[in-house]
């Protein structure tokens, strides 16, 4: 409620966040909803503060989640109208972290739609052919292949923003953990 305060969260959590545990640490333990939040605020640097710790809490996939259901994306697009170009560049460099998070759930989704739908005709081909021991294996496939897609595209989209190049900080070099 206090913005004199929050700058300094805000801040505090943008150094803090470059380094992964950290950034899992303070999604875990729900800093990340509240700091969407903070974008409302009438104060530039608030907001500037704010958009930088949320682009390093979005380098963590399941931030980028909280965010999205949380409404940044909607104040981030307006802060990239800013003339601050920090910003601009913390507003956009966080939605593309979570746009990539989007296509990867949706990537997998359809992988998983995919897969089951070949089980599943699979199964009814193997039970035509009246071998009820295939019909069960098949349908044992089918279950497993189910959600597996979404570990793997979740994962190579992680890597995607861990190994992007990405600034530790907006204006500050990677640092190593």
């Amino acid at each position: 409620r206090d913005d004199s305060l929050r700058r300094p969260l805000a801040e505090a959590v943008a150094r803090c966040c470059c380094w992964a545990t950290n950034r899992s640490d303070f999604g875990k333990n729900g800093v990340v909803e509240p700091l969407v939040g903070y974008l409302k605020s009438d104060d530039s640097a608030v907001q500037c503060a704010t958009a930088k710790a949320l682009y390093q809490l979005s380098r963590h996939p399941e931030n980028c989640v909280v965010m999205h259901a949380a409404g940044a994306v909607k104040y981030l697009v307006e802060l990239i109208g800013s003339s601050n170009t920090e910003l601009q560049e913390a507003a956009s460099l966080c939605i593309a972290n979570i746009r990539r998070i989007a296509l990867a759930h949706e990537k997998a989704n359809q992988n998983s739609k995919a897969k089951a739908y070949k089980a599943y005709n699979r199964q009814l081909t193997m039970q035509n052919s009246d071998s009820p021991k295939n019909s069960v294996q098949v349908h044992d496939r089918a279950a497993d292949s189910n959600g597996s897609g979404y570990v793997a595209a979740n994962s190579t989209a992680n890597n995607d923003i861990e190994e992007s190049g990405a600034p530790c900080s907006v204006n500050e070099p990677a640092r190593s953990a």
